[in-house]
């Protein structure tokens, strides 16, 4: 598996150490006193919910934000509507990379260098 590559859709499921595939974005974080007050690029989170129309994830530093217990992420779709192979938005890290980023996270650190 490539670093930061779309996770398989087979691969979805509950507590599995994921990466946000975006851009920076501020959006769905409400709390002005959020740290970090950014889900960033590469932010590390563990899958919460593993339906797939609303995959949800815990974003490190953001368990109260709307961005992880609202918003979720959804496969790409093939013919007929049903779930495609991967979920764009999300990227499956190992343990020791989700250990690494949520470091830096905690120290006030972007999770990519």
């Amino acid at each position: 598996m490539k670093q930061d590559e779309a996770i398989a859709t087979k691969r979805i499921q509950r507590g599995t150490p994921v990466a946000h595939r975006g851009q920076d974005t501020d959006r769905d974080i409400l709390n002005p006193a959020s740290r970090p007050a950014l889900l960033f690029h590469g932010h590390p989170g563990r899958i919460t919910d593993p339906t797939l129309q609303h995959v949800k994830v815990d974003w490190v530093g953001l368990e109260d934000e709307p961005a992880s217990f609202a918003v979720g992420f959804c496969p790409t779709t093939v013919d007929g509507g049903w779930a495609g192979p991967t979920v764009p938005g999300l990227a499956e890290i190992s343990e020791d990379e989700f250990r690494v980023r949520k470091q830096r996270i905690e120290s006030g650190q972007r999770p990519l260098p």
